[in-house]
């Protein structure tokens, strides 16, 4: 099949210009990504192998939500397992997922299987590619809600957020339960946003080396 095209907004004057159009603000989300990084670390070695990545989703959501419901018209989102927020009055819906690398231009973000609701709500973006005509910047794609399919029509966006905390909003095209490509991808948090990684030198003593001198209040 023809490979999709893709606009990639990375540069800050271009997301905040493309945020704006959507009604979404760049700091609301990377508040609900560090939710979610909070969460993944609930996950521990006795928890289950995917538990940082279902706490990550959980807690993301969460500050999604918190961020959005009710405020510039985003109201809850929740349709046969989809959960996340929608704006009826911009027909656009934003949901979360996690994947194993955000933000690289050499690469796609790789997340676990889409379910078939998944791949029915972003179905639309789809037939653009099989009719065989140029995929445009935005597509808007039909409301999984059926009584909204005779009027309304929803671009649908997820919030993809990897284990180091890069972020992106995108919109993927799905096929057979997998990201087949993006429409648009919108970095929110790149490598140059991390913060980084306060470690100890290389030279800093083992704590078996370290001397604690402890001494009681009178001084003895």
């Amino acid at each position: 099949m023809a490979s999709i095209a893709t606009v990639i907004l990375k540069e800050q004057d271009h997301i905040e210009t493309r945020l704006c159009q959507l009604t979404l603000e760049r700091q609301r989300l990377i508040s609900a990504g560090a939710s979610g990084m909070s969460g993944r670390g609930m996950a521990g070695a006795m928890h289950g192998k995917t538990s940082a990545g279902q706490y990550t989703f959980h807690e993301c959501l969460a500050g999604l939500r918190a961020e959005y419901i009710g405020v510039n018209g985003w109201e809850l989102y929740y349709d046969g397992g989809l959960e996340g927020i929608v704006n009826n009055d911009l027909n656009v819906i934003v949901l979360v997922k996690t994947a194993d690398r955000c933000c690289s231009d050499s690469r796609r973000p790789k997340t676990g299987d889409f379910g078939a609701k998944s791949e029915k709500v972003c179905e639309g973006a789809s037939l653009f590619d099989h009719a065989g005509v140029d995929l445009p910047a935005v597509v808007t794609l039909p409301s999984p809600k059926s009584s909204n399919l005779r009027t309304n029509r929803f671009s649908v966006f997820y919030l993809l957020l990897d284990p180091e905390g890069r972020m992106e909003l995108s919109m993927p095209v799905i096929e057979d339960s997998k990201i087949r490509g993006f429409i648009e991808r919108i970095y929110l948090v790149q490598d140059s946003d991390l913060d980084p990684i306060s470690v100890l030198p290389e030279d800093a003593p083992n704590d078996d080396d370290l001397i604690i001198d402890v001494k009681r209040k009178n001084g003895k």
